[in-house]
């Protein structure tokens, strides 16, 4: 069953206060298959990624991108 997580990056919230964008950035994304921490795991170069919230959920991204 699919796996809806939201995730964390201290260097990329201060990556991002630095270039303007503000410093609340978060991951949000579908593990199909994988566990959420494994699915962070190196995203957008950062090894820092802290899972928030995972949920169970019965759709897949194409899905998630529609809603």
């Amino acid at each position: 069953m699919p796996i809806l997580y939201v995730a964390i990056s201290k260097t990329k919230q201060e990556w991002g206060g630095d270039v303007g964008l503000g410093k609340n950035l978060f991951k949000v994304g579908i593990a199909d298959g994988q566990t959420a921490d494994e699915a962070v795991a190196g995203a957008g170069g950062q090894d820092d990624w802290k899972v928030l919230k995972t949920a169970d959920v019965d759709f897949g991204e194409d899905d998630a991108l529609a809603r």
